[in-house]
């Protein structure tokens, strides 16, 4: 798997298989995840390019797209007190998809047309308790505009998620050089 796109593909594909079997939403928003983060790397090509100048064609510009941030989907994300606030032990709250962006945990959740169950609501007020960012991603938009609606909601360090990184990072270790190249 030398490419970038094939990379990408395998990826996607391997998460898809953690998505729940019935929550087709989940499926779909990482279809339009992968869409919208090929997009932003294309979006922005000319200045991908120019900064892998100094690699002498070592990287394509197409291989910052293994630099995005990656969906962990139905990912159970840990706050220290209980969901009522008490001192006890702490929970796993789950999420429909977790992402490290920047240092922080970002949540999405996919909302559908559905009322939200009491379930959900002590989900959502756990993470709040927590000052976990959470993005609402509503599915009818999601199937309606895509990469643009995705554009839209996310956060900043979504879109141009290549500004802190010197070269494109990957999720594909490389055997050939090994312990040599130290960062």
């Amino acid at each position: 798997m030398n490419d970038a796109k094939v990379q990408l593909d395998f990826l996607r594909e391997h998460l898809r298989s953690y998505c729940d079997l019935w929550r087709k939403p989940q499926k779909l928003f990482l279809e339009k995840y992968f869409e919208f983060i090929t997009s932003q790397v294309d979006g922005s090509s000319t200045a991908l390019i120019a900064k892998l100048n100094k690699f002498g064609g070592l990287f394509d510009y197409c291989d910052w797209v293994l630099s995005a941030p990656r969906p962990l989907p139905r990912a159970l994300v840990y706050t220290p007190n209980g969901p009522d606030g008490s001192d006890g032990e702490g929970a796993y709250t789950p999420v429909d998809f977790a992402f490290w962006v920047s240092g922080e945990i970002v949540v999405v959740l996919l909302l559908g047309t559905g009322t939200l169950t009491q379930t959900d609501k002590i989900h959502r007020t756990t993470l709040e308790r927590h000052d976990i960012e959470i993005v609402d991603l509503s599915v009818p938009d999601l199937q309606k505009d895509g990469v643009a609606y995705l554009s839209d909601v996310l956060p900043n360090g979504f879109a141009n998620f290549w500004e802190d990184e010197i070269m494109p990072s990957s999720p594909f270790k490389g055997a050939t050089l090994g312990n040599i190249i130290q960062f």
